[in-house]
């Protein structure tokens, strides 16, 4: 049975607004040392741009992020030419067409949705995001794990760590396919 995941985009920030850090490049890349989306860490560290963070709880916030998953001509996570015309996903379209990504990301997606499941706690994790304009968030790292808190339909806690860059190909190569 598929579900619709329909992405709100006048959902607003249920926790308050994105409050700037004193983390500087070096930290963050010390916290979420795992990136690796074709960020431009020379520039973010050279030019300063602004960490802000805030919790996050509203899951039709969470559906309408950009995730690293892709979609070209009808097939996600494309190869070769059809690489050329993908774009990135949102979460919502992600949990959507969940049956046609790739078996390894399907398992472990599935890895975490098990794990949590025999907790009765509220699901937290920090998530590194790149925030272009005023609401626009790409996840950076720990794609599978909030696509698993998206699914999981329990209550959580997520810690975001938005970098408020340029959109702009050459701070963050995906960022050209967000559209």
């Amino acid at each position: 049975m598929r579900h619709s995941y329909v992405i709100n985009r006048t959902a607003r920030m249920t926790q308050g607004p994105l409050v700037s850090t004193k983390m500087t490049a070096a930290d963050y890349r010390r916290h979420f040392p795992q990136i690796e989306s074709g960020f431009n860490w020379e520039r973010f560290a050279a030019e300063r741009w602004p960490i802000e963070r805030r919790v996050l709880t509203n899951r039709e916030e969470l559906l309408g992020f950009y995730t690293f998953f892709r979609s070209s001509l009808g097939r996600v996570m494309p190869r070769f030419l059809h690489w050329l015309a993908s774009r990135q996903m949102r979460m919502a379209e992600v949990l959507e067409k969940l049956h046609r990504l790739p078996t390894e990301d399907r398992q472990s997606i599935n890895y975490f949705l098990k794990l949590w499941s025999v907790s009765t706690e509220p699901i937290s994790m920090d998530l590194p995001t790149y925030r272009f304009g005023e609401t626009e968030h790409f996840i950076m790292d720990g794609n599978h794990r909030a696509c698993a808190i998206a699914l999981s339909g329990r209550p959580f806690r997520i810690e975001l760590y938005s970098i408020a860059g340029p959109r702009e190909p050459d701070a963050l190569v995906d960022l050209a396919s967000c559209k």
